[in-house]
Order: structure tokens, then C-alpha cells, then sequence
């Protein structure tokens, strides 16, 4: 005998509504820009937002657009979690409708007890009815038996269009659940003023309304915020397959009118504009094509003179505009951008600055939230992973949302790697902070061998002049005196260079642990684990080979451990702190001997073509060359999941003068970028972040091989190269 299946259904209590409308909208300003965005969808060309306090006050958001009809009211609007805006995507004026959820009109619930609806669709038939809200906080009652009631004859409170027998519809929201204030109003008009983006209005055939018994002078059309001329521009495009497209603007004076002309432009790769650690195979493509501005203020004299704005309009459209918000279909995605919200400044503009405030004239310049304007726009057709969180505010916390934000932080090291760059051009004269090691060295020899010349002139001043002996013995001891403290600052100075010596060998075997960290984890972990295994299986199991084979796993990985203790301990050797004449081809080969397992184990094959290459250097600071480079090719290598190549060559440059010593490190990584170029030698510019958008790295290997050869009277340079087609480096060794 056969059996039939057995079903069981849901029911859909009534606290389900309290629960989407009332709590689960955060505020009031957020329900009615909800509500707002129904007004857009319907193509109603105006929405009013009347808002009255009091003991009687009341709410009233009312349009002119499509309206519905009672039809549309008994399968759309009374039916929770549906929304004919899921397969109907754009109005009649071609808008893109902004809500899919079907619960957005439930934002009624968060402002009051009671909303009156009335409408008037196609049919040109006005309806009207009644949500007695708390109905549905009843306990243990369906849904569907909370009645609705019909209002006939309904009279509209104001002027509007329905009066008049027009389409639209009015929503009035009575026994308010919370009182109004003037801060709660000067709130929501700040919020539907940003509503649309302050460069390009998205949505200029949609005007906001305004009216209000608490604050007056706020009453009226809410137009969009005004533009301001930026000190730099940023408009990029991203394709969502890994392209970036990006210009750079500045503002010129231009046959006596301030235009914005192109200073700068190109392309990059998504792995180029950002370094992910640990990089998933679906990284760059879950996010969807998107847009960006990013418009950079400051209130320098030159700036504000050429474009001719006051300081405080400055000000005051900063307050107002400033942070990078998020525009969806034209529509702000709060909370994004708002300097007054907590998760306002979503990039971590601030806290960046705040960790490193440099100014412009170093590499790690970081633009700080209130001095950037921007706009990140997305859609919901080409970002269907960016969905909104089920507070109605923000999006989820996933995938695409990372990989944006992590995008965003590229862009915004592209403006501030140009700003830097131009800053320091302007700069000329001016001591370079990077060189200050070493002109401090020279400057403390050239003292001493001044004070000794200053010396030795009076010596031979006395014998000339007799009858002033006596006062030019003092200036001799005094002369002398400053010679022999020179001479010990001298000392000093050479001692803490050594020092210096020693520390960057640390932090190169810092930096590389770091590189090579997940590795190492990854041989401990097998580690216990293969030893586990064989203890567990060795009173257990009559096979021998089982048991061997988990021994030989853990000898392996303990091998790997080991030899990684052995490579960090070896960099310090006291030998390596004297510099003497090397053999610097047996130096490379050793160095690059000890990583290549840890290389190995991430599939990257290091290759090596190196020449007899002899030299008097330190032998530290020979292997923090190699050592910083390599890491620095094996995290640009594991940006792709195939052909991950490293190729170090050592031999010889001949010049009219002199031949000299040459190693490059190549890979086969995405490249460095023409635009960041200049910048990637300079302590603590970095690039990486990990697979969650946050930054990474210290951004010092680079600076230490750059410290290294202004130490040795070398170089250093990048380029393409042009067989592997990453990056290449080529050190000229002094």
C-alpha cells in the first residue's frame, strides 16, 4: 500500500506587520523618505510632506502619480511582502521603481496608529480606507481577520489634485506616535535634500514639499543642494569584470571662466587599483558595475580665490554635503555619507586619518571624511547582490558590499597618490624628509671638518698677529671644542646607523612573516593534525604504511616550520652587520634557496638567472633587498589563480664611467599602476587590503629597499616586464 503525503502550512500572525513596519524601520525620518520613494515610483511629478505637531497633529504625504485602484489595493497594497515592482522594474516615465521588498508602505506603521488612504487610479474611481494599526498587536489573531475599514465620502484634508478628479494618491497619518520637534524637522529636510546627489540630479522632474507648522522658513520646494567647483576630481566607471576607468579633473582659469580640464586618465585592473590578500576566485564580480565622483575641498587661498567661493559657503556646503554616500537608482541609500550617523563615514575615511595625519607632502596623505564630497552609483539591476538590510537603512553586510568597498579604497588612494604628487612638485627646494638620514650625516661631517678649518686659520692668525693672542687662544679652545663635540656627534650618528642597519633587517623579517604568515599557520596546523592522526591510529590500526604516511606529512611540515625559524634567526647573524666584500651571487642564491618552499607552497615557481656578482656591502642589507622585493612579487603573484611566476636576475650594468651591479626581481602580478607610481618607495603607502575591504600591510618594504640603496649611492626603478607582464624592479647596487 501506498501512503499519501501529509502537509502543514504557515500562518501569518498579525504581529508579523508590527514587527516589519513599526520596529523594524529605524526612525521617522527614514519611514517617510520610504513613503517618499513610493510618491517617485507612482511617477507623481511632486509629493507634499505636511507635517503638523500638536495633540491633533497629523502627517500628510500626498502626490499626484498613477494612484490605484481598488483592484490594485486588494492584490498589491493589502498584500505584505509582495511587489508588482519585481517583475514591473520601471514606470511609465521610465523610472526605476526603488522598492522590491512589499513592505515599504508599513512605514506608515513607525510614524502613527492610524492611516487614512485614499486614492484615485486609472479608473478615475476614488477610494478610500482605514488602518487601525493596533489591530494587529492583538494577540494570537491572523492577519487576515484584522478588518480594514472603507471610508465613503472621505474628505481630503488640502488642496490636492484628487479634489479635482486627478490621479494621485494621499496618505494621512493620524494619533502620531511620536512628537515633533524643530531638530526633527531641520533633520528630515536635511535628509530630503540629500535625497538626490549634489553634481548631477538624477531625479530633477521629482520635487519634494515641504510644509510644516514648527520651523517656517524650511516650508516650500526642497531644491537639491548647490554645486561647488571641487580643488580635484575623480569620475570612474567600473564594469564589474575587473576594469576601471578613471579621470582626473582640476579646475583651470580658462579664457577668463573656471573649467574643469583633465590632468590625468586611464585604466587599471581591479587587481591593480587594489592588492587583496587571500583573494576568492568570485572576487571583483559579485559587486556589479558601478559609477563613481569623488570631489576632493580644501580651504587653501588659492583655491578658494581662483573658483571664487567664500570660506564659510565652504563650510557651510560641507556641513551640509560632506562624506561619500551611496545613490541607488538616484536615490540616497542612507546611511552612508552622513557625517551626523555613526556608520556615516562607511570607508573609514577618519579613523585612516587619524592613525597616520600626514600631510600632503608625505606619501601617506590620507583625505579626511569632511573635506570629501562623493557619490557611488549603483542600480538594482546591474548590483543585485547589494540588498538592502531589513531595517529598511543600509545594505547587508556580504560579498558585494566588501568587494565596494574595497573598490572605493583604491579610488580613493588614486586621488590621494595625485594630490601628493602634485603637493610635492610644488614643493621644489624644499628638504626631502626621506633623505633627512643622510643629510644629517653629511651635514654633522661637514661642522667638524669647519670647526678644525676655523681651528687651524686662527693657529696661523696668532703667529701673524702676536698682540691679540689671548682672545683668539679662546676662540682656538672654543673652536677645538666644537670640533671634538662634531666629532662625537659624528660618532653618534655613525652608531645609529648601524642601529638602523639591524632594524631594517628586523622589520624586513617582520614584513616577510607577515607575507608568508598564512603558510606558516597552514604547516603548523597540518602539523597537529598528522601527529593527532598518527597517535590516534597507532594502537588502532595493524597498517603500518597509514601510520608512516601521517608521520612523514608531519615531518614535512615541521620541516617547513623549521626552516622558516631557521631563515629569520639567520638574518641577524653578527657576521652580517659589518660590511665587508660579498659574494653577492651566493647571497641571492641562499636567500632565495630558503623561501622557495614557502613560495612553492602557494604554487609560484621561482626562477633565477644570476652572474658573479662581488661587492663590499652589508650583507643585511643585500638580503633585505631580496627578501622585501620577493615578498612583494609573491603577494602581487597570488592576485591570479594561474601562472604565478617570479624571476630574479643579478648581472651587470656597463656605463661610459663604470660597470655596475644589477638585480631585478620580476612577477608576473598584475603591474603597479602608472599613477601610483611615484609613490610606492615613500613609508607607509600601501595598497593591500584583505578580501573584507579593510587596509592591510604596512607599506614600509618598498621604503626600506629605497633607505638602502640612498645608504649605498644606489637606485631603485620600476616597469612592466615584458615577458612575465607584471611589475619588474631593478636595483642598481652602488
Amino acid at each position: 500500500m501506498g501512503s499519501s503525503k501529509v502537509y502543514k502550512t504557515f500562518t501569518f500572525d498579525a504581529g508579523a506587520v508590527v514587527a516589519l513596519g513599526r520596529d523594524s524601520i529605524k526612525d521617522n525620518t527614514t519611514a517617510i523618505v520610504e513613503l517618499v520613494k513610493n510618491s517617485y515610483d507612482a511617477d507623481s511629478p511632486e509629493v507634499l510632506v505636511e507635517i503638523v505637531s500638536g495633540d491633533n497633529g497629523y502627517i500628510r504625504i500626498a502626490d499626484s502619480g498613477t494612484g490605484m485602484t481598488e483592484d490594485d489595493i486588494d492584490k498589491n497594497w493589502l498584500r505584505i511582502g509582495f511587489s508588482e515592482k519585481r517583475t514591473s522594474k520601471k514606470s511609465k516615465l521610465s523610472r526605476r521603481k526603488t522598492g522590491e521588498k512589499g513592505i515599504g508602505r508599513l512605514s506608515a506603521y513607525r510614524l502613527g496608529n492610524k492611516l487614512k488612504l485614499t486614492t484615485r487610479g486609472e479608473n478615475n474611481v476614488l477610494f478610500s480606507m482605514q488602518v487601525n494599526w493596533q489591530e494587529f498587536e492583538r494577540s494570537h489573531i491572523d492577519a487576515e481577520k484584522v478588518q480594514i475599514e472603507l471610508l465613503i465620502n472621505q474628505q481630503l484634508l488640502g488642496p490636492n489634485q484628487l479634489e479635482n478628479e486627478g490621479r494621485g494618491t494621499e496618505l494621512l497619518i493620524l494619533d502620531l506616535r511620536q512628537q515633533w520637534s524643530e531638530d526633527d524637522i531641520r533633520e528630515l529636510y536635511r535628509e530630503l535634500k540629500n535625497i538626490s546627489p549634489p553634481f548631477h540630479h538624477l531625479i530633477d522632474s521629482f520635487r519634494i514639499v515641504l510644509k510644516n507648522d514648527l520651523v517656517s522658513s524650511l516650508n516650500g520646494c526642497i531644491d537639491p543642494p548647490e554645486n561647488k567647483p571641487p580643488l580635484l576630481e575623480l569620475k570612474a566607471d567600473y564594469d564589474g569584470v575587473g576594469n576601471f576607468y578613471y579621470k582626473i579633473y582640476e579646475p583651470k582659469l580658462i579664457r577668463n571662466k573656471i573649467q574643469s580640464r583633465v590632468v590625468e586618465e586611464g585604466s587599471l585592473k581591479q587587481d591593480q587599483l587594489i592588492s587583496v590578500k587571500d583573494q576568492p576566485d568570485f572576487w571583483g564580480t559579485n559587486v556589479g558595475s558601478f559609477s563613481l565622483i569623488l570631489r576632493f575641498y580644501l580651504q587653501k587661498k588659492e583655491y578658494l580665490s581662483l573658483v571664487d567661493i567664500k570660506q564659510k559657503a565652504l563650510r557651510d556646503y560641507l556641513e551640509l554635503n560632506s562624506g561619500i554616500k551611496i545613490y541607488r537608482d538616484g536615490i540616497r541609500v542612507k546611511p552612508y555619507g552622513d557625517s551626523m550617523h555613526p556608520d556615516g563615514d562607511w570607508l573609514g575615511l577618519d579613523e585612516r586619518k587619524s592613525r597616520d595625519p600626514a600631510g600632503a607632502g608625505r606619501s601617506s596623505f590620507k583625505l579626511a571624511n569632511r573635506q570629501v564630497v562623493g557619490g557611488v552609483f549603483i542600480s538594482r539591476d546591474e548590483n543585485v547582490d547589494l540588498v538592502d538590510s531589513s531595517s529598511r537603512e543600509g545594505l547587508q553586510n556580504g560579498d558585494a558590499f566588501h568587494e565596494l568597498k574595497s573598490l572605493m579604497g583604491g579610488c580613493i588612494n588614486l586621488m590621494e597618490s595625485y594630490y601628493h604628487k602634485t603637493f610635492k612638485k610644488s614643493l621644489k627646494g624644499k628638504v626631502d624628509r626621506d633623505n633627512a638620514g643622510s643629510e644629517l650625516k653629511s651635514n654633522v661631517a661637514d661642522i667638524a671638518r669647519l670647526a678644525a678649518d676655523i681651528s687651524s686659520s686662527v693657529k696661523v692668525l696668532v703667529k701673524d698677529v702676536p698682540d691679540i693672542s689671548d682672545a683668539l687662544e679662546d676662540i682656538i679652545h672654543r673652536a677645538d671644542e666644537v670640533e671634538k663635540s662634531a666629532k662625537d656627534v659624528q660618532g653618534d650618528v655613525e652608531q645609529l646607523a648601524s642601529q638602523a642597519t639591524i632594524y631594517r633587517s628586523l622589520a624586513t623579517i617582520g614584513i616577510t612573516t607577515a607575507v608568508f604568515g598564512h603558510e606558516i599557520q597552514s604547516s603548523i596546523s597540518q602539523l597537529l593534525l598528522s601527529l593527532k592522526a598518527a597517535n590516534m591510529l597507532l594502537p588502532k590500526s595493524d597498517d603500518v604504511s597509514v601510520v608512516r604516511t601521517e608521520l612523514i606529512k608531519a615531518a614535512e611540515s615541521a620541516d617547513t616550520v623549521n626552516a622558516w625559524g631557521k631563515f629569520a634567526l639567520s638574518r641577524v647573524n653578527r657576521d652580517k652587520r659589518r660590511r665587508k666584500k660579498l659574494n653577492v651571487k651566493r647571497l641571492v642564491e641562499q636567500v632565495a634557496k630558503e623561501m622557495d618552499p614557502i613560495l612553492g607552497g602557494s604554487g609560484v615557481q621561482l626562477s633565477l638567472d644570476l652572474k658573479d656578482v662581488q661587492g663590499k656591502y652589508f650583507a643585511m642589507d643585500i638580503e633585505s633587498i631580496v627578501m622585501n622585493l620577493l615578498s612583494n612579487a609573491y603577494f602581487a603573484c597570488k592576485q591570479k589563480k594561474t601562472q604565478r611566476k617570479i624571476q630574479i636576475n643579478l648581472g651587470f650594468k656597463k656605463t661610459k664611467l663604470d660597470v655596475t651591479p644589477v638585480l631585478s626581481v620580476s612577477d608576473s602580478g598584475p603591474g603597479v599602476p602608472r599613477a601610483i607610481v611615484d609613490q610606492i618607495f615613500e613609508p607607509l603607502f600601501t595598497t593591500k587590503s584583505d578580501a573584507r575591504g579593510k587596509p592591510i600591510g604596512t607599506g614600509l618594504g618598498l621604503s626600506i629597499v629605497s633607505s638602502i640603496l640612498d645608504d649605498i649611492k644606489g637606485e631603485i626603478k620600476v616597469d612592466k616586464d615584458p615577458r612575465l607582464k607584471g611589475a619588474r624592479f631593478t636595483v642598481t647596487l652602488g
